[in-house]
């Protein structure tokens, strides 16, 4: 048995879809549950995304083995917030993990993904700060009605302040990354090339910058504190940047190229979407996308017509690891749903 429950806050519905190879029924529980029980004796508790009123208006429609149910649901803060054109709710979603927030809550230490060898913790780390979003400047160029002047060299206002020099002892912490002085980690990092590898184990944590920083990939370590070892999702660094863009440029429409070939395009339907699918527990700000594994980029013009788009190169490991996620989601879904034309269905975690 597969189904998707989805809360649609502006209409203040649940959508339940149901697909069961015998015939069932649905029957109510209470306002954050419902039972579905088969033909066969098999029963299954259905936890809802958003609490529905009683007695539910099922509004089913069958079609064999899948049935279709609108039920209605009580209004919350999340719906108003929807409905409110003075407010952007894709603004306020949580972009970023680990960052300064996180960080100075409690006594932390970063350590070597492999070895666990220490490499920055809050006692070593003097200061630190939050990067802004990696494209601050597009953001600029793109809004501001003034643009910035230009220099006689061709530099312009932003170019002259993009360089960062952190110093010994601070942290900047960017959505995916960690920057830091090389003179501070030196003593337990080493370069190899351009590469920056533990000085134990001589694992991978990231590549020096073009300004010579230490930039840490926040997947190739772990943050301990004082009750847990937790690890940060490499496919989190592709929603970060798919968000820094919508919140940035409005972009809907990603090209995801992997270094070794692999594509796929991704449509970003709607953004705080809270839903339940089969094998998982209710999430709330998810994310609704459509996506199509591309071979060049003339599928993509082909699948998108004369929409912008916007190109991340993501290592290939990665890339794989968040594709794979996406038809992991898109299995678990009613078969009537799981494609629109050409495109996938699938959903994304919020950070």
């Amino acid at each position: 048995m597969k189904f998707q429950a989805e809360y649609l806050p502006r209409i203040n519905t649940v959508t339940l879809v149901i697909e069961s190879d015998y015939q069932f029924e649905v029957s109510y529980l209470n306002q954050d549950c419902l039972e579905f029980h088969s033909s066969q004796g098999q029963r299954k508790l259905i936890q809802l995304p958003h609490s529905i009123k009683y007695p539910p208006n099922y509004f089913p429609r069958k079609d064999g083995f899948v049935q279709v149910l609108r039920l209605r649901a009580f209004s919350s803060e999340h719906s108003e917030i929807c409905l409110d054109r003075s407010k952007n709710y894709t603004m306020s979603l949580a972009t970023g993990k680990w960052m300064k927030s996180d960080l100075i809550r409690q006594p932390f230490e970063l350590c070597c993904g492999k070895c666990q060898a220490l490499l920055v913790s809050s006692k070593n780390c003097k200061k630190i700060n939050d990067m802004p979003s990696e494209y601050w400047a597009e953001l600029m160029d793109y809004w501001h009605c003034h643009k910035p002047p230009v220099a006689e060299d061709g530099t312009s206002f932003y170019d002259r302040y993009s360089k960062l020099s952190p110093l010994v002892g601070e942290l900047l912490v960017g959505e995916s990354f960690f920057l830091a002085s090389a003179n501070w980690l030196n003593c337990c990092c080493k370069t190899s090339a351009d590469l920056i590898r533990c000085m134990k184990c001589e694992g991978i944590l990231g590549k020096l910058n073009k300004d010579g920083l230490f930039r840490i990939q926040k997947w190739s370590v772990l943050l301990r504190t004082h009750d847990k070892i937790e690890q940060f999702p490499a496919e989190y660094s592709i929603i970060s940047s798919i968000m820094n863009l919508l919140n940035s440029n409005g972009s809907r429409y990603f090209l995801l190229k992997g270094e070794g070939g692999i594509r796929v395009v991704l449509w970003i339907f709607a953004v705080g979407i809270r839903v339940t699918l089969s094998e998982y527990r209710p999430e709330s700000d998810s994310i609704k996308v459509f996506y199509i594994k591309s071979l060049n980029s003339e599928d993509v013009k082909y699948d998108i017509g004369s929409q912008n788009f916007e190109e991340l190169t993501i290592d290939d490991a990665i890339l794989k690891n968040f594709i794979e996620q996406l038809e992991e989601k898109n299995s678990q879904l009613p078969s009537p749903t799981q494609e629109m034309n050409s495109w996938k269905l699938s959903y994304l975690t919020c950070l």
